[in-house]
């Protein structure tokens, strides 16, 4: 597994942070035909190639939808890839995120449903505060970590790229 550590300016949209915008392009490529989606996608500059979803529904995504619920809506082994970047903890949520009254179910409820619609190869980029990403008990094998430094008066973002290797 490849570790790479970069430093970066925070961001609220995770994906304006460069270091993480390139990683992200590098698996999904720009313009691309792969089925992607992304659960969380508040205002993702992805949202023009993935099926975009965030429960917020003054962002123009394809679904306003509690997460979980649009996991459910995908058949298995269906979806080519997805990024995983749900708010890092109760307090970001609050302070970063309109509204937010905390993730809607435990985080390894959805973490099922991404191991159940990823397709055999296919790839989940998850960003946060732990370098957990997806089970390999569940299939899914570590290809990439990426540190973001922000300096020391923030947490550094930390995103993971995991592979499904096998169809269970």
């Amino acid at each position: 597994m490849k570790i790479t550590r970069k430093w970066a300016m925070p961001n609220k949209n995770t994906f304006k942070i460069k270091p993480i915008y390139e990683l992200i392009l590098k698996y999904v490529g720009e313009g691309s035909d792969y089925h992607w989606i992304d659960p969380f996608a508040n205002d993702s500059v992805f949202k023009k190639y993935f099926v975009t979803n965030d429960i917020n529904k003054k962002f123009k995504t394809t679904h306003n939808m509690e997460a979980l619920n649009f996991l459910k809506l995908f058949s298995d082994n269906s979806v080519d890839g997805a990024v995983y970047d749900p708010p890092y903890s109760s307090y970001q949520g609050r302070k970063v995120y309109e509204g937010y009254k905390g993730l809607q179910r435990p985080s390894d409820m959805y973490m099922r449903e991404l191991c159940r619609i990823i397709k055999p190869q296919g790839y989940v980029i998850s960003c946060g505060w732990n370098s957990n990403g997806m089970p390999k008990n569940r299939g899914f094998e570590k290809q990439e970590a990426l540190l973001i430094a922000h300096g020391s008066g923030h947490n550094d973002t930390i995103v993971t790229v995991d592979r499904k290797e096998v169809m269970l």
